[in-house]
């Protein structure tokens, strides 16, 4: 799907990190703050890979935009937050324009 395969290994640490950051209490818990600290490592050092093929504007746009979709699907499933139907629209724009920008990037190794 990805031109890619770290950037979608990036994408999952950065998912990995959020619930913790509800469950650490605030960072006085050792072992969720380290957990958060690695799934934070883990996933800027994959997306180092991902920037050496295609540009950082790219890439940054692209981990932030699933970021903020998946971020939502999970607080839906875990926490059972509603969406109404503007901010499911505004999900749709985000996937269609990372699929757009993926479609229309060249790689700088190319």
């Amino acid at each position: 799907m990805w031109k890619i395969p770290r950037l979608n290994d990036s994408y999952a640490f950065r998912r990995g990190k959020h619930p913790n950051v509800t469950f650490d209490g605030q960072f006085f818990k050792w072992v969720p703050s380290v957990v958060l600290a690695g799934f934070y490592l883990g996933s800027f050092y994959l997306l180092s890979f991902a920037v050496q093929m295609l540009p950082l504007s790219v890439v940054y746009s692209a981990w932030s935009g699933i970021g903020v979709l998946l971020v939502a699907v999970m607080s839906y499933a875990i926490y059972g937050d509603v969406l109404r139907w503007p901010a499911m629209m505004g999900l749709f724009f985000i996937i269609f324009g990372v699929v757009l920008v993926n479609m229309y990037t060249v790689s700088q190794n190319q």
